[in-house]
């Protein structure tokens, strides 16, 4: 695909649907290798998250299989499955966060299981991606106190923080601001750059995604005709 890298091909999505019974259409064969980015066009924001959920293995998919680094999420044990879900991130459009922990920590959470860092560090890396991000949290506050854009925000600096091999994200259901905007691409075009995660893209606006994807699936709405392909699958 376009020139990317062939040693690590951490998704293989097969004869796949996602997204619920709205979004009839079965994803192709694709496989992303390391530093590509694959984008996946569902038929509306309501199914953004249901797709995240069965990439991840949360829930089988109505049809097909996904394979990630070789295994299949909805077959693996509960050990192996969390093996797995350390290789990858995902950030979903509508993030869940522990209610009563403040949202700083919550974002850092994940960066604490992962990494064996001091506390300090730890603290600093947050801030870190947090202000990469334009978003301010004070030190105090708790999520419900976070309006949806940066609650948005604090979900993907928690997935991009623990460094995965795949990084999974889910456009937000609601318009971002455009300076928010702004940074999430910035964001997303220096990890590109810089080699990888592999990254994919779960959305259902077309115009954020053409600017960003080395292939782009249509998922078309129920009973709607087999999915729409732009680039070349695996």
């Amino acid at each position: 695909m376009n020139g990317a890298r062939d040693d690590v091909v951490p998704l293989l999505c097969a004869g796949c649907s996602l997204g619920g019974p709205e979004a009839g259409g079965e994803l192709p064969p694709f496989r992303l290798a390391r530093g590509e980015t694959l984008a996946v066009l569902l038929p509306g924001a309501g199914q953004v998250d249901d797709a995240g959920r069965c990439l991840i293995g949360l829930r089988p998919p109505p049809a097909g299989r996904v394979a990630l680094f070789g295994e299949d999420p909805a077959r693996l044990s509960d050990e192996r499955l969390l093996k797995l879900r350390r290789r990858l991130a995902w950030a979903p459009g509508s993030p869940e966060f522990l209610a009563t922990v403040t949202a700083r920590e919550n974002v850092a959470i994940p960066l604490r299981d992962r990494m064996a860092l001091r506390e300090q560090e730890t603290e600093e890396r947050v801030a870190s991606m947090l202000h990469r991000l334009g978003v301010e949290i004070p030190a105090p506050a708790l999520p419900h106190q976070l309006d949806a854009p940066r609650r948005y925000l604090a979900g993907l600096a928690r997935a991009v923080l623990t460094a995965p091999e795949l990084l999974i994200v889910g456009e937000a259901p609601f318009p971002l601001p455009a300076p928010a905007l702004e940074k999430v691409s910035s964001l997303l075009a220096a990890l590109r750059a810089a080699g990888g995660p592999s990254l994919l893209l779960l959305s259902f606006r077309e115009l954020h995604l053409r600017a960003k994807a080395d292939n782009i699936v249509h998922m078309p709405p129920r009973r709607n005709g087999p999915a729409r392909v732009e680039g070349q699958p695996a």
